[in-house]
């Protein structure tokens, strides 16, 4: 048998496994919840009126939907400018602040020494020092605000 027709048998055979994988029935998913079954998700969003395509805020929903409430009323959900202020020492590192036990941070330099962007995660309880320009970070732990 020529090395032709082996790799054509080989690719059919092939084509015909995953046309198996795909014919098969997709399994069900099945919810499970502990405490007092599904909890409701605050806020509910109203949707788009009947025929009409969406706009982004008539179809997000939980948290992302209550951060277009508040821009709606015009208050600043997060902070999303660059943090500035003095080079993070050992003494006084530049705090930044988050909810959770840890944050991505990215650095570009500062006290006169730039750098490219370099990404690093900031965790609760630890310092951490930018390997390229020696600046120091800390996490500060906020609670979120109540709205």
């Amino acid at each position: 048998m020529s090395m032709l027709r082996k790799s054509l048998m080989m690719a059919r055979s092939a084509m015909r496994r995953s046309r198996a994988v795909a014919m098969r029935p997709s399994t069900a998913v099945l919810a499970r919840y502990f405490g007092h079954g599904p909890q409701a998700t605050e806020p509910k969003n109203p949707g788009a009126p009947d025929a009409a395509v969406p706009e982004d805020a008539q179809q997000a929903t939980g948290d992302e939907y209550g951060e277009f409430q508040l821009t709606e009323e015009n208050e600043v959900p997060f902070d999303r400018r660059p943090l500035t202020g003095a080079f993070g020492t050992l003494e006084a590192p530049v705090e930044v602040s988050s909810q959770f036990d840890s944050r991505a941070v990215g650095c570009v330099g500062g006290n006169g020494f730039i750098h490219n962007l370099y990404w690093f995660n900031l965790e609760a309880g630890r310092l951490h020092m930018c390997p390229r320009c020696g600046q120091h970070f800390k996490l500060k732990q906020v609670q979120p605000a109540d709205h």
